[in-house]
């Protein structure tokens, strides 16, 4: 189907039957576990259901970059139809949560700009280290893959593209930093979504979630995520089962601290593309 046919299409669906909540993420945030958890408090009446990661809105992230490939306006149409397309089965007075990726979080004005009734949460963790932590510890195939890709990517780009898009997913903070190592590329990729948050806060509904929030408060963290966004009270029992099934736990003495070099590297980099700096 072409664009415009699509976009012309998702006219039908332009009324939305209830709540729309976008869950936007910093890098291993937890934030697929309170995506499960949000649905199984609506789950029993079917009053909210929650999606994870939905691929069009990754795409249409890279998109944001630069505008090139898709000028605004028609990114903003697109935007709006995949909306509606991918509410188009909602039921009275249901809420439905899109989890979204990391890089997503570029989207949220465009969000706002073309449906400003959407609302709007951020989770992140409390310290950028701890999504660090996961990138340098991952499995070794992954390791290995993530290796590859910086040395590909140093010396053919364009091919880089080609076998992965997790490069063009933060193809600005990937050319600003120039990742020679794999610390230095997980910080190319997780540094962006906290500051596109902070520079974007006032279209949030509440203030940023911190999974370290979630796991040691879970049932006031969902309930001031009900009370935000103006939903009914959850179901408790319902919850606390679902926590039952999740692996929630702390980044502390789980990963060895950062050497005194890795450290040094932190702080080059987040200094550079302006992680802590106020916007």
């Amino acid at each position: 189907m072409k664009i415009e046919d699509f976009i012309l299409y998702s006219e039908k669906y332009r009324h939305f039957n209830g709540k729309v909540l976008v869950l936007s993420t910093m890098y291993r945030s937890g934030a697929a576990a309170l995506c499960q958890i949000l649905h199984c408090a609506g789950e029993r009446d079917n009053r909210l259901t929650a999606y994870a990661t939905p691929d069009v809105f990754s795409v249409l992230a890279i998109y944001a970059e630069d505008f090139f490939v898709m000028g605004l306006e028609k990114l903003r149409q697109v935007l709006l139809a995949s909306i509606r397309y991918f509410c188009k089965d909602q039921s009275l007075d249901q809420t439905i949560v899109l989890k979204l990726r990391s890089n997503c979080s570029r989207l949220v004005p465009h969000f706002h700009a073309v449906a400003p009734n959407i609302m709007h949460i951020y989770m992140a963790r409390d310290k950028l280290e701890d999504s660090l932590h996961f990138y340098m510890n991952t499995p070794k195939n992954y390791s290995e893959i993530l290796k590859l890709i910086v040395i590909i990517r140093d010396t053919h780009p364009y091919l880089c593209d080609w076998l992965t898009t997790l490069c063009q997913q933060e193809n600005y903070m990937i050319n600003l930093v120039k990742p020679n190592n794999i610390l230095e590329l997980a910080l190319a990729l997780t540094g962006r979504s906290p500051i596109d948050y902070k520079k974007n806060r006032r279209y949030y509904a509440m203030p940023v979630i911190y999974y370290e929030t979630l796991v040691t408060e879970m049932i006031s963290t969902v309930n001031s995520i009900f009370d935000a966004c103006g939903l009914p009270n959850m179901n408790i029992p319902d919850v606390l089962e679902c926590k039952k099934s999740l692996e929630l736990k702390s980044c502390d003495n789980e990963f060895e601290p950062f050497t005194t070099e890795e450290k040094i590297t932190i702080d080059r980099i987040t200094q550079l593309i302006g992680v802590y700096s106020e916007y």
